[in-house]
Order: structure tokens, then sequence, then C-alpha cells
């Protein structure tokens, strides 16, 4: 006790037995607080005397334990836990964080029979919400829409400090709505859980059970992408984020960046249903005018020419459909990172090939190689058309 001498003075101490015992009211009409160095028993005063009619809402008190040695995690979880005088004797938040807890052991619990209902998963997104911060939202909403970000990428895209990311990263990690995968020689990799995705797929309209069951498909981080297709995944989420930081050093700024699932369009071709999945869809807005694109990121796998065949086709047949003229009033650029110079001539040839099969213009393609874009960044004369042969006659992305 002889080592809290000097902060006696300024300490106020009760017990939790205490504080919970005392009624509606903790603490302000009981003598159960002792201050300065009359630490017994029959000492208590009453709290409003103690703090000389300071106001109550303003102080939080806690007991501690002096540790013999500099105290590591656990033990400042343990023996610094701070007690809310304010409010019922167990206050609602921590009400709150207990059935959190519990409905979350109860939707992750696979030997649960009957599985939890709707009802659980909306009261548990519920009390989530109601206990993260409009910054730790932002942050998860994030991390839910898109998935295998890591710090760094987020602070690019909030324009923050990473450091402050970090932090709310690791309170949605302890909070088990998040989780981190490392593979081998990249940096940590944020991933949304099934909580997560219920909550995103809500926020997007859809009903509770359509919700709930497109949630339940998800397989965990690293199991739903292969091994191949992350250095093509990390690829696209670099990108969009060098758009962020590029488009706000230049006064410019990014407007939109959608995900390969957002931008997902099925539509109808002649009597056909197809579909079109870009790598990702973003909005420009530079120069005083907003340039919409897409995005085409090319990894180097196998078989990727017939891939790329089929999907300008599908551009071809989507610009067709005119269901972008609504939008945007002209079709996006389609902007294609190519691994070398020898696959950029192709993608060339191949939108040329494509405008002969379908009949129609050639479609606004840009293409660029990797290498150009690390050394002269990404809005400089680095883009060709598909309309040249001359791989040295290069220009900006758009106008």
């Amino acid at each position: 006790g002889q080592r809290w001498n000097m902060l006696a003075p300024r300490l106020i101490l009760t017990t939790r037995a205490e504080l919970e015992g005392t009624g509606q009211q903790p603490g302000l009409a009981s003598p159960i607080w002792r201050a300065g160095q009359a630490y017994d028993a029959a000492s208590g005063i009453r709290l409003l005397q103690a703090l000389n009619e300071a106001p109550v809402a303003q102080y939080r008190f806690q007991i501690p334990t002096p540790p013999l040695k500099p105290p590591t995690r656990e033990l400042q979880e343990r023996d610094f836990r701070p007690v809310h005088v304010v409010g019922a004797p167990v206050s609602a938040r921590l009400q709150d964080r207990q059935r959190l807890n519990d409905l979350y052991r109860t939707i992750n619990d696979t030997k649960t029979k009957p599985a939890p209902g709707v009802a659980v998963w909306e009261e548990y997104v519920a009390l989530l919400n109601a206990a993260l911060t409009p910054a730790t939202q932002a942050v998860l909403d994030l991390v839910s829409r898109f998935g295998y970000l890591s710090a760094a990428h987020i602070a690019l895209v909030q324009g923050s400090s990473e450091s402050w990311v970090r932090r709310y990263l690791l309170a949605l990690k302890r909070q088990q709505i998040i989780v981190a995968w490392q593979p081998y020689h990249y940096p940590p990799l944020y991933c949304p859980t099934r909580p997560a995705l219920y909550r995103l797929y809500r926020q997007r309209g859809w009903t509770a059970r359509r919700a709930l069951n497109r949630s339940q498909l998800y397989v965990g981080p690293g199991k739903d992408i292969p091994g191949q297709h992350l250095t093509h995944t990390l690829g696209v989420r670099d990108f969009f984020a060098q758009c962020y930081e590029s488009a706000r050093g230049a006064g410019d700024r990014l407007l939109d960046w959608r995900s390969e699932e957002e931008c997902e369009r099925r539509f109808v071709y002649h009597g056909e249903t197809r579909s079109l999945r870009p790598d990702g869809y973003g909005r420009l807005y530079r120069h005083g005018k907003v340039w919409p694109f897409y995005l085409e990121w090319e990894h180097g796998s196998r078989h990727w020419q017939a891939g790329y065949r089929e999907k300008l086709g599908s551009y071809h047949a989507y610009r067709f459909t005119q269901a972008p003229y609504a939008i945007e009033g002209h079709f996006p650029t389609i902007l294609v990172v190519a691994l070398t110079s020898e696959q950029s001539d192709w993608v060339c040839q191949a939108a040329r090939q494509a405008a002969y099969e379908y009949e129609q213009p050639c479609l606004p393609v840009r293409v660029a190689t990797k290498d150009d874009l690390h050394h002269q960044g990404l809005w400089g004369p680095i883009w060709r058309g598909p309309l040249t042969d001359d791989s040295r006659d290069k220009g900006l992305p758009f106008g």
C-alpha cells in the first residue's frame, strides 16, 4: 500500500460489491467511498462530498493492483478494468457486450441444432452497429466490401494514418468481426467473417433470408481464392489504392471504387443471358470532368488469351444493350494492365478483332504494362490505344 502513498490524495476508491449493492443510484447516496490515507471500512464518505459537488458523469474509477513487474497485456486487462459509476449497477453497455459475445458464439457454433435463425442474426447486427464507432464502421465497410486489404490499402483509401487504421482493425479483430490472414511474403491481409458479410448484405437492401443464405457460402480467407489468383487480387487492390493517393496529390479525386462483385452485370443480348465481371470499376474526377473506367488486371494465368477474347466480346454485347449510357452518358474506358509489352500488343489486336466480329466501333481500350505504372505513375503518357501497332505511340488514359 505504501507504493501508492504519493497518489493517495488523488484516489477515491470503492469495491464492486459495494457499488452493485447500493440500489438504483450507486454511490450517490451511500457512504461507500474512501479517499486519501483513510482506507478502512469505517471511514466511508459520500461521493458528492468527496468530489466537492463535481459532475459525476465525467469520472471513471478503477481499483489499481500494483504489479511487482512491468504489467503485461493480460495483467492490464484483468487488473485495470474501469468501473462506471453512472447508470445501473451492471451498465447497459456491459450487458450489450456480453449479449454480443453470446450471440457470436451462437451463430458460429456448428454444433447448435437447429441452426440460429434470422432473428438471432438481426439482433447481433443491431448490437454490433450500436457498439462500433463511425470510424470503425467505415473500416469494417471497406474490409467487408473488398476483402484482402492491408492496413496500408485502407490508409490510402481513407487518407488517414496507418497507425490509426491499425487501431481500428485491432478493435474489429478483438470483436471477431474480421480476421487477419498473412500468406507467405505478404503483409497481414484483413478479410470479413460471415457476420460482417451478413451486415454488408443487409445494408445493400437484401432480405434477411437472402443475406443469411449468401453469407453462409463464405468459406474463409485463403479458401475462397486460389493461390495463383492472390497476386491478381492484390494487384487490383494496389491499383485502386494508388488511384486514391495519386488523385489526392494532384488535386483530383477518385469518386467511386466498386469491387468485382459490385460491378458484375447480367444482361440479355439477342435473347441470350450473358454476364460481365470486370476486375473493378471506378470514377475519377480529373481536370473538371468525371471519367468512368473499368479495370482489367492481367496476372499471366494459363489460357488468358481465350479469356480475354470472351471478355472483350462481353464488353461489346454489354455496350450494345445501351445499359451504361443512361448512367454515365458514354461507355467507360477499359484500362488493361498487362505483364509485358507482348501481351499489350496482343490485347490491342484482340480488341480490333472483336470490333470486326461484332460489327461495332472499337472499344475504348487503353493498355499499359506494370513496369510503366511503376516508373511513370498511373495517369502519365503510358497508355496505348487499340488502333495503333506502334508500342511507342502512347498517351493519357482519358480524353
